[in-house]
């Protein structure tokens, strides 16, 4: 069975142009995001001594993204983002099935 492309809606070739130019910037970026991964990794592979690849490894693990963090993580200071902070947690649970059930003439001969 074929899939029938469903017909794209009538748009202006200036309306067509602005999503294209978008579609088109997010492409740089992606490619420019992906060289910048690059250059990192070659970076820290190239370290001479192991304890670079070491922190930047805790770096990691600690949650630690942006050159922010990694300078406060080398100045000994917490990473942003770090801390958890206990927030109220509304749980809600369908416990239905494990609850005990009770009957109804349990009910009853409990109101009397």
């Amino acid at each position: 069975m074929v899939a029938r492309r469903r017909p794209a809606p009538k748009l202006t070739r200036g309306e067509a142009n602005r999503v294209a130019d978008d579609l088109a910037r997010i492409e740089s970026a992606r490619a420019g995001l992906t060289e910048a991964l690059r250059l990192l990794s070659v970076t820290i592979r190239r370290e001479k001594h192991d304890r670079v690849r070491e922190a930047f490894a805790v770096f990691l693990s600690e949650g630690g993204v942006t050159s922010t963090d990694w300078r406060a993580f080398v100045d000994g200071e917490p990473i942003r983002g770090c801390s958890t902070q206990r927030r109220h947690l509304r749980l809600v649970a369908d416990n239905t099935e494990t609850r005990p059930k009770r009957s109804r003439r349990k009910l009853t001969a409990a109101r009397r």
